[in-house]
């Protein structure tokens, strides 16, 4: 193969990544065959985070609201894709040994936040004209929650973590 112009080690990483990105493929397909926005958000959030925690040992810190809290099936599904993706790129990038979420509802307003621990990055240098320069991931989490009329954000600095938050209206009872 040397002679083909192949190098065996970079033959070997990018069989280590696709093989990565089928495991992340079918965590995802997993969660959406097994997820139909069945009020039951909480629990599976749950399952997101022992999961992460079995996966690459990174403790987890949940702050929930004590009242039931009651969300649009496409509101819980798409958050749930968005802490999904967000605990997918703790794994992979932070090097965290803890993730703090916390969720609430403020004046009509669910407030979503993941942090971490990690590593951090430079937040601002991914942004270019208000849009994300690059971090497919965070595209897709913010693609997420436009379309849900929810507001999108992160806040990194290298070696301080990373938060990401969403903010998004709810319908108020009546």
């Amino acid at each position: 193969l040397l002679k083909m112009g192949v190098d065996l080690d970079e033959v070997g990483q990018l069989e280590k990544l696709a093989e990565k990105a089928h495991q992340d493929a079918r965590e995802s397909l997993e969660l959406l065959h097994h997820y139909n926005a069945d009020g039951n958000f909480f629990p599976h959030l749950q399952e997101c985070l022992e999961h992460l925690k079995q996966a690459a040992n990174i403790d987890f810190h949940l702050d929930i609201p004590t009242a039931e809290l009651s969300m649009p099936s496409l509101v819980e599904i798409e958050l749930l894709h968005i802490c999904q993706e967000a605990l997918t790129n703790i794994r992979k990038h932070s090097g965290a040994h803890n993730v703090y979420v916390k969720l609430s509802l403020v004046n009509n307003h669910l407030e979503l936040g993941i942090a971490d621990d990690g590593c951090g990055f430079d937040a601002v240098a991914h942004y270019r004209d208000g849009r994300l320069a690059n971090g497919h991931g965070l595209a897709v989490m913010k693609e997420r929650a436009d379309s849900i009329g929810g507001r999108f954000e992160v806040l990194s600095l290298p070696g301080q973590g990373t938060e990401v938050r969403v903010e998004v209206p709810l319908a108020p009872h009546r």
